[in-house]
C-alpha cells in the first residue's frame, strides 16, 4: 500500500539549501522550547525566511505538492462538510478541494499514515495530503472550523499578510535589550541573576495616575466582556475578525495548476517545482467490506487523548511532573497543579515581543476562553510590566490603573484583596507569569514558599528538554532533527 514517503528534517534542509544560517536555526530551536510550534513558524516569526520559501521547503521535503501561503483561501462549504470537526481537530487538517473519489486535504503532519487513514476511511475517499505552513493551518482550522487556536497563529498569520510574507529580521540584541527579544541568556549567567533575585521582595509598584474616562465595553464574538474602561495596553482580541479572509477571494482550486504561482518573478509553478509523481493519493483498497469499514471507523474512530483535567499537587508531584515533561504544556500544567493547591484562582500567561498574552486559566467563574483572548502591554506601567521588569515576584494589592484595573473587570467578581503574580524564567528571560488569588474580595495565601521552591526547577526542565531535542539532531550543527 502507497504512502507518505519518509522526511527530511526541516532544519537539515534549510541549511542544505542555504535558506537559513546554523545560527538562525539554533536561535529558533532555542525558542521553539520555550514557546512551542512549528520549526518553520519559529523561523516566521524571528524574520529568518519567507512564507512562500517555507511553504516550498515543507513540500520538498515531505515529498507532496505545497499550497501557496499567500494566496487568499476560500474553502466551498461543501468540501469543508466533507471532512468532520471531529477528524478535523484530531488530525489538525482541513478538506480543500474534491476531484471524484480523490479529497485533497491540507494537513500539518502529511507524513501521519494513521491520519490520512482515518479520514480516508471516515469520509470513503482517496486521501491526497497537500502541505501549508503552520501559521495559514491554524487559522483555516479556527475560521472553517470552529477549532480555538492560540492567538500567537493568529496575529503572525496578519502580520505575514501585512509584509509581504515575511517578517522583518530581528537583530541581535544588546544586554540591555535582552527582555525585548527571544534570545536567551547562557545557562551561567542566568543562575548567578537567579541568586540575585532572591534579594528581591517584589512587594511595591509605582503609582500610576488614572484618570478615567466614561465606561465601554470591549466586544469579542462570542466572549462575555463586561463594561470596562477601554484602554491599548489591555485588549480582548476579536479572534474572529482575525480569522476572517477578504470577502471578495476566489475560490482556490488545487487541481488548477495555474492558480497557485510562485510569484511574477518565478517562471515555474508549484507542481512542476513539486514534480510529477509528488502529492500521491493513500490507496486504500477499494472492495466489498470497504464501505462497511469506513462506517465502523467513522463510529470507532477515537478521539486523540487530551491532557487530563488539571488536578492540585503538592510539591513533591508537581515537582515530579516537572522531571518527566516533554514540552512547555507538560511545565505549565505542573505549575498550575502546583497553584491549584494554594489558590483559588490562577491565569497562565505567556510574555513575548513585549506583551503578556493569555495562555491557560482556572477558578471559579474564570472564563478561560475571554482569557485565551487576551494581550495585556508591558509598554504601560502595571503589576505585570513591574514582575517582568524586576524578574520578581509580587504579593500585595495590585494598585489602581488602567491595565491592573481592567484586568480585574475581566477576570470577574469583587476585586481580590491581594494577588500574587509569578515569573517564570528561562536564560535570564521571563517567558510566562502566572497570576494568582484567593478569589473575588478575597486575601491571596500569604505562604507562596511552593511555588518559589519549584520556580528554580522550570528553568531546569527547559534546559533538559532542549538538550533532548539537541541530540536527536544530526552531527552538522544546527541541523535540527527533531523539529519539523
Amino acid at each position: 500500500m502507497a504512502g507518505p514517503k519518509q522526511s527530511q528534517p526541516l532544519g537539515e534542509y534549510l541549511l542544505a539549501q542555504r535558506l537559513c544560517t546554523p545560527e538562525q536555526i539554533e536561535r529558533a530551536l532555542n525558542a521553539q522550547v520555550v514557546y512551542g510550534g512549528k520549526l518553520g513558524t519559529v523561523l516566521l516569526e524571528q524574520g529568518a525566511i519567507d512564507l512562500r520559501a517555507l511553504a516550498k521547503a515543507l513540500g520538498k521535503i515531505h515529498h507532496v505538492r505545497a499550497l501557496d501561503p499567500m494566496q487568499p483561501i476560500k474553502i466551498p462549504e461543501n468540501i469543508i462538510k466533507a471532512l468532520p470537526p471531529k477528524l478535523a481537530k484530531q488530525h489538525q487538517a482541513v478538506a480543500f478541494a474534491l476531484e471524484g473519489r480523490r479529497l485533497y486535504v491540507l494537513i500539518l503532519d502529511p507524513t501521519n499514515r494513521r491520519a490520512l487513514e482515518g479520514i480516508s476511511l471516515a469520509t470513503k475517499k482517496e486521501v491526497v495530503p497537500v502541505v501549508l505552513p503552520e501559521v495559514r493551518l491554524r487559522l483555516l482550522l479556527e475560521r472553517y472550523y470552529g477549532i480555538e487556536q492560540d492567538l500567537r497563529y493568529l496575529t503572525l498569520a496578519k502580520k505575514l499578510a501585512e509584509n509581504g510574507g515575511r517578517l522583518p529580521q530581528q537583530a541581535q540584541p544588546a544586554a540591555k535589550a535582552q527582555q525585548a527579544s527571544d534570545d536567551l541568556m547562557p545557562e551561567e549567567v542566568f543562575n548567578e541573576q537567579l541568586t540575585q533575585m532572591a534579594a528581591h521582595k517584589g512587594d511595591g509598584e509605582p503609582d500610576v495616575p488614572s484618570p478615567a474616562p466614561p465606561a465601554a465595553s470591549i466586544s469579542s464574538p462570542g466572549l462575555t466582556v463586561p463594561a470596562m474602561t477601554p484602554s491599548a495596553g489591555l485588549q480582548v482580541v476579536d479572534r474572529a475578525s482575525l480569522a476572517a479572509e477578504e470577502e471578495d477571494a476566489e475560490v482556490l482550486d488545487i487541481l488548477d495548476e495555474e492558480i497557485i504561482p510562485l510569484g511574477d518573478d518565478e517562471e515555474e509553478d508549484w507542481a512542476v517545482y513539486m514534480g510529477p509523481e509528488q502529492g500521491a493519493p493513500v490507496d486504500l483498497p477499494v472492495d466489498s467490506s470497504f464501505e462497511s469499514s469506513a462506517a465502523q471507523a467513522q463510529e470507532e474512530e477515537p478521539e486523540e487523548a487530551g491532557p487530563p483535567p488539571l488536578a492540585p499537587a503538592a510539591l513533591p508531584e508537581a515537582s515530579a511532573l516537572l522531571e518527566k515533561s516533554a514540552d512547555r504544556n507538560d511545565i505549565a500544567r505542573a505549575v498550575l497543579q502546583l497553584a491549584m493547591g494554594k489558590f483559588k484562582r490562577a491565569v497562565l500567561f505567556s510574555v513575548r515581543g513585549g506583551a503578556v498574552s493569555g495562555w491557560d486559566a482556572f477558578g471559579d467563574g474564570v472564563n478561560l476562553p475571554l482569557m485565551r483572548s487576551l494581550i495585556v502591554s508591558l509598554n504601560q506601567p502595571s503589576t505585570f510590566k513591574l514582575v517582568c521588569d524586576t524578574k520578581a515576584h509580587f504579593l500585595g494589592k495590585l494598585q489602581p490603573g488602567e491595565i491592573n484595573d481592567g484586568f480585574l473587570k475581566l477576570l470577574g467578581g469583587p476585586d481580590p484583596k491581594s494577588a500574587f503574580i509569578y515569573p517564570i524564567l528561562f536564560r535570564g528571560k521571563v517567558v510566562n507569569l502566572i497570576y494568582a488569588d484567593g478569589g473575588p474580595g478575597k486575601n491571596a495565601p500569604v505562604d507562596v514558599t511552593d511555588l518559589l521552591l519549584i520556580g528554580p526547577k522550570v528553568p531546569q526542565a527547559f534546559e533538559r528538554i532542549l538538550k533532548a531535542k539537541k541530540q536527536k539532531r544530526p552531527g552538522a550543527p544546527g541541523a535540527v532533527a527533531a523539529t519539523r
